[in-house]
């Protein structure tokens, strides 16, 4: 039997160091330091304009850092475009809504699996087309829409709408989530529902 690795050996999920952003002479993120292991929950606190989804944006790839490197499950992804980052195991949901309100529940969550895979939209049917909405209509399952998958996005309520964006953010089995905002316009009772499908 062998020992466990020392805490410091252990490389985690996400490593932010000295992470910052400016716009024109406005610094919205400054000198960060972030490690969250595996298996960790953070929460990322702070008024309107501090700098939460910025420092998003900036996990996300959907800007680059002025300064400093991220580091996602090992790999230095500071340069590397959003596009690269799902593949690498990340994945996550917006403050603002980017679902696409004219097309289904299934086939928002088959285009994030198609997303995840690197994979472009095809006029035709390939044949791992029929597993990814199998997968997606299981996702939809999980997050109490499966009576809705066929429902176009734009017909269901907000609470719903986010919980089909926890879904976008699951069905591609991340190793690292990032959540902005996952519980803003909702209910008492959809917060409640949200936190059930979150732990």
């Amino acid at each position: 039997m062998t020992a466990a690795a020392p805490q410091s050996d252990v490389v985690p999920a996400l490593r932010l160091r000295g992470v910052g952003r400016r716009f024109g002479g406005v610094q919205a993120v400054q000198d960060v330091d972030l490690d969250v292991l595996h298996g960790e929950r953070r929460a990322i606190l702070g008024p309107n304009g501090a700098g939460k989804t910025t420092l998003f944006n900036l996990v996300a790839g959907d800007f680059p850092p002025s300064a400093g490197t991220i580091e996602v499950l090992g790999t230095d992804v500071t340069t590397l475009p959003a596009r690269v980052r799902p593949a690498l195991g990340l994945s996550r949901s917006y403050q603002k809504s980017r679902l696409f309100l004219g097309l289904s529940v299934v086939d928002n969550l088959y285009l994030a699996l198609r997303g995840r895979r690197g994979g472009r939209f095809r006029m035709f049917k390939s044949r791992g087309d029929a597993e990814l909405r199998d997968r997606a209509r299981h996702a939809a399952e999980q997050v109490a829409l499966g009576t809705e998958v066929d429902t176009p996005v734009g017909a269901l309520s907000h609470g719903e709408q986010r919980q089909l964006e926890v879904a976008m953010a699951q069905v591609t089995d991340p190793k690292v989530i990032m959540l902005d905002e996952p519980a803003s316009g909702l209910s008492r009772g959809e917060r409640e529902r949200l936190t059930e499908l979150l732990m």
